[in-house]
């Protein structure tokens, strides 16, 4: 997995997307910087993306959490927690607790995320695979 530069979106993934009437299209810029909170707590924002290279999904949400934890840092938020988006907002709700996201691994730039480190991550969050 790879963070990303959002280059054009699948046209026709769109489109069968848009006739399922559980889904709403939305190109993956516009969560760029949306607020991430929990419990309605804002704890960070959409930096970036880490994309499945084989699949080409959404995987994890690069967060930057500075203005919410002193000196910040950035840290996986996998897009399965999201518990709710509020668009009209720009917020994200999740599940997972402030005390997990401050002791949660630091993401730093180009890092590589292997299975076991994704494992990791997801026993960090005490999440299941």
């Amino acid at each position: 997995m790879t963070d990303t530069d959002l280059g054009s979106p699948d046209v026709s993934a769109e489109a069968d997307l848009a006739q399922n009437e559980n889904y709403s299209v939305h190109k993956a810029k516009n969560v760029m910087g949306y607020n991430l909170s929990v419990k309605n707590d804002v704890f960070g924002k959409v930096d970036n993306f880490l994309i499945d290279e084989k699949t080409f999904e959404i995987k994890y949400f690069i967060v930057d959490t500075k203005k919410w934890l002193p000196g910040g840092k950035k840290v996986l938020i996998s897009t399965k927690w999201i518990d709710d988006v509020e668009w009209s907002v720009s917020q994200m709700s999740i599940s997972v607790t402030r005390e997990q996201i401050e002791e949660a691994p630091e993401y730093l730039k180009d890092m590589e995320l292997s299975d076991n480190k994704e494992q990791e991550l997801w026993m960090h969050y005490q999440k299941s695979t």
